[in-house]
């Protein structure tokens, strides 16, 4: 709903930032985020220049989503940037739900707090057993779940990352790997471990994955609701930290993964589980605030 320059002023605007124009694309000097870079949808930006040349990325710009990328910031500025999103709001921005075939989303790439196996597998243990409670938190468009940008992980994946003990970023790596080899994931764990374990996941993926290696956890939301007044991405930040939460509390992922077994073997609906969860963690709740 934006063209790059447009959104680059509005950044500029909302946060009193500075505005630089960087080849073919915009950069924003912003107090509280850093650098924020304004540009064309790199999955397609490339093959169109090839193409077409700068003719070809101004028309597609009408269709081909603009990318807001910020440098890491404290999450404490969160409230702010959704000032910023308001800003964009109100100047015509378009969110996901606008037409179907708006595939675009909210990524956080979070530092891990420590590169070893044991918190790694936790936090992923804890992601894989919250994953559908979380899409139904969010309210999740029924059109949108099936498309293949946002696909829950495999139950086997899961299913070993609540029973196996890992003893090395290796391990971890193969858990994950010999389940999926896949982005289209809400927890995106191939740039980390790439990072970790790089030879591991080479073996699974090759060069056919275009993969940026990173110590953070890729965390993909399913949609961007830019345009609807009630969104922002606070309130997403939040379930993450659930997820944080949850796996360090060892007698809480334990509990999960027990209920994920019987789950399992009841062979019952989704909707069962997310019940299962919302009940475990009310109670969780109850327990720490008696």
């Amino acid at each position: 709903g934006l063209e790059e320059r447009e959104a680059a002023n509005l950044v500029a605007e909302s946060t009193g930032g500075e505005v630089i124009q960087r080849d073919t694309a915009w950069s924003v000097n912003t107090p509280d985020f850093g650098a924020c870079d304004v540009y064309l949808d790199t999955k397609y930006r490339d093959e169109i220049e090839q193409l077409a040349g700068d003719a070809g990325l101004k028309i597609a710009g009408a269709v081909i989503p603009v990318e807001l990328v910020s440098e890491p910031f404290d999450p404490a500025a969160l409230p702010l940037f959704d000032s910023l999103l308001a800003t964009l709001r109100y100047a015509g921005a378009e969110g996901s739900r606008r037409r179907l075939a708006y595939g675009f989303g909210v990524h956080f790439n979070i530092e891990v707090a420590e590169l070893d196996h044991a918190p790694i597998l936790r936090v992923a243990r804890a992601y894989a057993l919250l994953e559908r409670f979380l899409r139904a938190e969010i309210e999740l468009d029924l059109s949108r779940r099936v498309l293949p940008h946002l696909q829950t992980y495999p139950k086997e994946l899961t299913d070993v990352l609540t029973c196996n003990v890992a003893s090395s970023l290796e391990d971890v790596a193969e858990l994950y790997l010999q389940r999926t080899t896949s982005r289209n994931h809400g927890l995106d764990l191939l740039p980390l471990l790439a990072h970790a374990a790089p030879e591991t996941v080479h073996r699974y993926v090759g060069d056919g994955t275009k993969i940026a290696p990173r110590p953070a956890f890729h965390y993909r939301l399913p949609e961007s609701r830019i345009d609807e007044p009630d969104w922002g991405i606070a309130a997403d930040w939040r379930r993450w930290v659930l997820v944080e939460h949850v796996a360090q509390d060892a007698d809480l992922l334990a509990t999960l993964s027990r209920s994920w077994a019987a789950w399992r073997a009841e062979n019952a609906s989704d909707e069962a589980w997310v019940a299962t969860v919302r009940d475990i963690l009310a109670a969780r709740s109850e327990q720490v605030a008696a």
